[in-house]
Formats: structure tokens, sequence, C-alpha cells
């Protein structure tokens, strides 16, 4: 809530008990407290005493979800692609400046020490010409 203290995961969901039983437990050890558990996320959304949300599920669901996030007041660190559409991301935006909260898009291997690497290795010219690039991650 601004007040530069470090935040607290409170809450985990998912629809695979699995998957939540496993971030309830890596909450746990992790966080050294018992976090509220989830299946429907818009029962998350609906917890007033949450301040920020993280989205990290299958790319067609980060459109809906980060609607209703922003909806429910609040913050989002939201996965990348930020939505499927060019149409979609600009839904987003436009909630975001409705609302005043802020997203940010996980973007994390832009700060990637190879992939930066990379990019000296072309700027340089050290790799030549480059006509065609394959990748994986």
């Amino acid at each position: 809530k601004g007040s530069g203290q470090p935040f607290k995961v409170v809450a985990t969901c998912d629809t695979y008990a699995g998957n939540l039983a496993r971030g309830k437990d890596r909450i746990q050890t992790m966080g050294g407290n018992s976090p509220k558990t989830y299946i429907d996320y818009k029962e998350l959304l609906a917890d007033k005493s949450i301040d920020a949300v993280v989205i990290a599920t299958p790319e067609h669901l980060h459109h809906p979800m980060a609607m209703a996030a922003l909806k429910a007041n609040k913050h989002i660190y939201l996965e990348k692609p930020l939505a499927h559409t060019i149409e979609e991301g600009a839904e987003i935006v436009k909630m975001v400046e409705k609302t005043g909260k802020i997203v940010q898009v996980g973007t994390q291997n832009r700060s990637n020490s190879l992939y930066i690497k990379a990019k000296e290795m072309v700027a340089q010219g050290m790799i030549g010409d480059i006509h065609y690039v394959r990748a994986f991650w």
C-alpha cells in the first residue's frame, strides 16, 4: 500500500488441486504464513484485503483475468503476452487509465545476460549480417 515495505503473499489460486497445494506449501515455506486458497479466481478478486495479483495463467486467460482484476481494483503483474490482439491490449490500457492501477507486464528475459550479450555481438558486427534467427525458450 505504498508504505515501501515488502509485499506479502496472502493467497494462491489454481483450478488444479495439486498446483494449489504446491502453491500453498511454497508460500508457507518461503513466506512463513498460511495463505488463503481459491479455486475460482473471481472469489480471490472479491477479497478486498488483496491489493495486487500475479496473473501467470495460460495466455488465452490473460485478457479476461486482467480486465476482471482491474474492475476489482487490483494492481497486476501480468505474464506476457498482455493479450492476444491489439484490441484486447488497448482495452486493458483503457481500463488501466480509468482505474489508475499499476500493471506490469513480465518481460524478464530482456535483462537476461545471454540475450544482452547476443545483442552486443550483433551490434558490434561480430556475427556478420543476420538473415534468419530461430530461438527457443
